[in-house]
């Protein structure tokens, strides 16, 4: 099982910090459990079956909470998808897999509402 990744771009490491510290409250800093506070909290990869870019249904669940968490808590982000492969096969094949992996789940972000415009796409 291979997959990619969700990265914000420009990194902006220093806004996530700040939105996870942002949900603290109650004593010492305790996190409030009911929403996710930041986009470590998320993960960001996604898996696919070997050879397949098709998005699997726990890959399609773990997207619209992205696409959803995003666009409430972070409108502003441009989002990169990576797609990646098997190093088994040939570079061209892993490549293609790759391009067919990130454009599947770019589709599924844009299902749920995440801006194209802000999304990138590379293998």
């Amino acid at each position: 099982m291979i997959g990619l990744r969700f990265l914000p771009y420009p990194l902006l490491a220093a806004a996530l910090l700040a939105s996870a510290y942002a949900g603290l409250s109650g004593p010492a800093g305790a996190v409030s459990p009911s929403r996710p506070v930041s986009l470590a909290e998320f993960g960001n990869r996604v898996f696919f079956d070997s050879d397949s870019a098709e998005l699997r249904p726990d890959a399609k669940e773990a997207i619209r909470r992205l696409a959803e968490w995003l666009n409430k808590n972070h409108p502003e982000l441009n989002i990169m998808v990576e797609g990646h492969a098997d190093e088994r096969v040939s570079r061209q094949y892993a490549f293609d897999l790759g391009c067919r992996r990130a454009i599947a789940a770019g589709a599924e972000m844009i299902r749920h509402g995440f801006p194209a415009e802000q999304l990138g796409l590379v293998s």
